[in-house]
């Protein structure tokens, strides 16, 4: 393995995770990367305080955007690496070296860890690290990718930059231009364990919300419109519905459904209504 995570600079977008920061913060440090760079949106919980308490490079932006916060965050980067962390991900030990090395050898643009659930038990955690299973932490090329990841520091500075106007599909939008641009992206063999939905409520809220970030491609890629627009149908209520089948997880069909038709209504109901 080589070991060059001196080269990867994180940074952390945060907005009132005082419960979360701490926990990520705490396994970004043992990665022994060069630096830690924390964008914060205007926190008034705690979470400043908190972040002061880690060796971290700390700027108060305000509510720009997570983009625009991204992006930000990115261009104080000096290293070759920058790796984007989100406040409620754990990192493995070495995840970020493991996918160092993933991102060298396969020559991606950038490269995603592989993400499971923080609660072993919550029905609503388990079927999506059930779903993860079954596309987005299987290695290798992929459309789009999500944080925890690692990009080429130069491409994400000169080449393709996050979209400040996109509020929902951050990474998809940013995804497809490198693509357009010649450079693809990944999953990697680092592991990261994350908080995923813990109730009925964060569970359909969370499939809606990928349904406006939907809409936001929906409408900026004419082109794509028929691929984005049956989406939710195609990739969800048919192949998971599918996948429970053979899997025999007989119970996570009434999921499939309700999160295949909370995000078909995250992109209809905006795009009609709003």
């Amino acid at each position: 393995m080589l070991n060059e995570s001196s080269k990867i600079t994180v940074v952390v977008i945060v907005l009132n995770n005082k419960n979360q920061i701490e926990g990520c913060l705490n396994s970004i440090i043992l990665q022994n990367v060069n630096k830690i760079i924390v964008i914060d949106g205007g926190s008034t919980d705690g979470t400043i305080e908190i972040v002061k308490q880690f060796p971290c490079e700390l700027h108060i932006i305000g509510k720009t955007g997570l983009s625009h916060s991204r992006q930000y965050g990115i261009d104080l980067v000096k290293t070759d690496y920058v790796a984007l962390v989100d406040s409620d991900n754990i990192l493995s030990e070495n995840c970020l070296q493991y996918l160092l090395n993933d991102l060298i050898e396969s020559k991606f643009a950038g490269i995603s860890a592989k993400k499971y659930s923080f609660d072993k038990k919550n029905i609503f955690g388990l079927f999506q690290e059930w779903m993860n299973s079954k596309k987005v932490n299987k290695p290798g090329l992929k459309l789009v990718i999500g944080t925890p990841a690692l990009y080429r520091t130069s491409i994400l500075n000169n080449t393709v930059r996050y979209n400040p106007n996109i509020k929902f599909g951050d990474d998809t939008d940013l995804c497809y231009r490198l693509s357009l641009n010649g450079h693809y992206v990944g999953t990697g063999t680092g592991i990261c364990y994350e908080k995923m939905p813990s109730s009925f409520d964060e569970f359909y809220k969370k499939a809606f919300l990928y349904g406006k970030a939907d809409l936001e491609f929906f409408k900026k890629n004419p082109t794509r419109r028929h691929d984005i627009g049956t989406h939710a149908i195609r990739n969800y209520l048919l192949k998971m519905t599918y996948h429970s089948l053979k899997d025999f997880k007989f119970n996570f069909l009434p999921l499939v459904f309700i999160y295949s038709i909370s995000r078909f209504l995250g992109l209809y109901f905006n795009l009609i209504f709003k």
